[in-house]
């Protein structure tokens, strides 16, 4: 008797999900063999870019290039384009994607793509929220990072985990609202990181590897050692948005660390930017996502972060945000630290 289709792909653990792929994902934790949530195959012998439908949502560059641009064909299924690179098309039930990539892409491009767009993208849904955050655990509960690209999330994740704090989930954090209570998914093993990031926050060298074509930023995996990973999901405790480094030298800070309070209009327009989202959702869609995120933003978990960005300061950054988790002022800013 012949293998089934699911005994011939390998198994993994992605969040709360059974994946099953026709690619090797050594950055996920092996899941045993069982009917699958979602299935990943790669596809050959397609050109990229031939027949695409118009385009209803883009990812651009600093300089206005586009990375990515999604499309929606006509029997529902969602295909995003990465221009010379690759594409993934999921189906319109969300529980296949098919990737076609062109010539000479590796593997690990594939991957990332695949890891750290694409599932967080196709994850968000009326029960959960997917945020361009990175997260630690705590022994309180979860703490997360968010912000645009290059604000430092991986950076500050990567410090926590450098003291001893199990990293929960790196640039791609799953929320999941039950009862009014709002928790945080842990996702895989592994974070990435500038390679002068790595040089200044470890004092051993972690086990690294390629994260892509395009990028000179390494894969630092989760060893079990002296890098945890925690891999059950966390009741959510604050999520800190990282102030751009020119608005905190605005601040006048010096080599102070300032945490500030978001008011819930804020916090709320902050989530809504810093979302992943696979497509654009109708009128009613689109209520219950913001009826959602007010109930987010109801609760006083959301906070500015700022500090000036160098690698000697990080502990204290570290300090004045373990020093908040315990204050129970609903005091609208804090201010750790003095100028030395």
């Amino acid at each position: 008797m012949g293998l089934t289709l699911y005994e011939r792909l390998y198994q993994y653990r992605f969040r709360d999900l059974i994946l099953s792929s026709s690619l090797e994902l050594p950055e996920l934790l092996r899941a045993e063999d069982t009917r699958p949530d979602l299935r990943v195959v790669e596809e050959s012998g397609h050109e990229l870019g031939t027949a695409l439908e118009p385009c209803y949502r883009r990812w651009t560059l600093a300089n206005g290039t586009a990375w990515a641009t999604f499309h929606k064909t006509r029997g529902g299924a969602i295909r995003i384009h990465f221009p010379d690179i690759a594409e993934f098309i999921t189906s319109p039930n969300g529980r296949e994607i098919r990737i076609r990539r062109a010539a000479e892409i590796s593997d690990e491009t594939i991957r990332h793509l695949l890891l750290d767009q694409i599932l967080p993208s196709a994850q968000c849904s009326a029960r959960a929220l997917v945020l361009h955050a990175s997260a630690v655990a705590t022994p309180l509960g979860a703490i997360a990072f968010a912000g645009a690209s290059g604000r430092g999330k991986s950076t500050m994740a990567a410090g926590f985990m450098a003291d001893g704090f199990p990293l929960v989930s790196d640039d791609s954090l799953l929320l999941e609202e039950k009862e009014g209570r709002i928790s945080a998914q842990p996702s895989y093993p592994g974070l990435r990181l500038w390679e002068d990031a790595v040089a200044g926050l470890f004092d051993h060298h972690p086990p690294v590897s390629a994260v892509a074509h395009y990028t000179s930023k390494k894969r630092i995996a989760c060893d079990g050692r002296r890098l945890e990973f925690c891999r059950e999901p966390l009741p959510l405790l604050r999520v800190f948005f990282l102030a751009p480094a020119d608005q905190s030298d605005n601040q006048g800070i010096g080599n102070s660390v300032k945490i500030t309070l978001l008011p819930p209009r804020e916090a709320f327009m902050e989530l809504l930017a810093h979302a992943f989202r696979l497509q654009v959702h109708g009128p009613d869609g689109i209520r219950r996502e913001f009826e959602a995120l007010a109930r987010l933003t109801a609760q006083p978990l959301f906070h500015r972060l700022h500090f000036r960005r160098d690698f000697g300061l990080l502990p204290q950054v570290r300090e004045a945000i373990l020093s908040s988790l315990t204050d129970q002022e609903p005091a609208a800013s804090l201010i750790s630290g003095t100028d030395v």
